[in-house]
């Protein structure tokens, strides 16, 4: 069951594109709020927009390197690859289609951040919530609207598209079982004539 959805999870770029952000996404959100209750404290409760705004900076700095550690578990990672049997992939290097992706979301960067940053400083002022609570919340609600907004876009620009697939096995080649060797009758033109038999003509 776990090898079926993870070998799906690497295979399908809509799905593993998708579950690295969300889950990049969350894990940086749950990196950076102790860090963001913090510096919210330390900035105090008049600036606001100002914590909101740092908030945005630690968890932008923690989503990036998460990003980049769970696509090469997605794209490069083979945990499940058989003896004898390798999984190639003509997905282009590591860096190259992670960047890509990082650029796409990158350009949705101003709804994303518009999204969270304008959330968390309205739950923060106007909602009474905590500004780190109120950063859990706007993050998150910015990371949904996003990935369905970038999903569309990938799927127009080809970075959702599979790689495809070839395996390589490594195969050790096997003898031929030796054959008896019978050697070949002569034709009957070099037959000596001394070993013919002639047979008498009938009556």
């Amino acid at each position: 069951m776990f090898e079926r959805f993870f070998r799906t999870y690497q295979r399908r770029k809509i799905i593993n594109i998708n579950v690295n952000v969300i889950v990049a996404g969350l894990l940086a959100i749950a990196v950076a709020k102790y860090p963001v209750h913090v510096v919210g404290d330390w900035l105090g409760d008049d600036r606001k927009l100002l914590r909101a705004i740092a908030a945005a900076a630690i968890d932008g700095i923690a989503d990036i390197i998460i990003y980049y550690v769970l696509h090469w578990v997605a794209n490069h990672w083979r945990p499940l690859a058989k003896k004898g049997q390798r999984r190639k992939e003509n997905a282009g290097s590591f860096f190259k289609h992670a960047t890509l992706v990082q650029f796409e979301r990158y350009m949705l960067s101003p709804v994303f951040y518009l999204i969270a940053i304008g959330l968390m400083f309205t739950l923060d002022k106007h909602a009474g919530m905590g500004h780190s609570w109120a950063f859990v919340c706007g993050f998150i609600t910015a990371i949904l609207v996003t990935r369905v907004l970038h999903t569309f876009i990938g799927l127009r620009t080809g970075t959702f598209k599979d790689a495809p697939v070839t395996v390589e096995r490594t195969v050790t080649p096997i003898d031929e079982p030796s054959q008896p060797h019978t050697p070949a009758s002569p034709p009957p033109s070099t037959r000596s004539a001394g070993h013919s038999k002639v047979l008498p003509p009938a009556p």
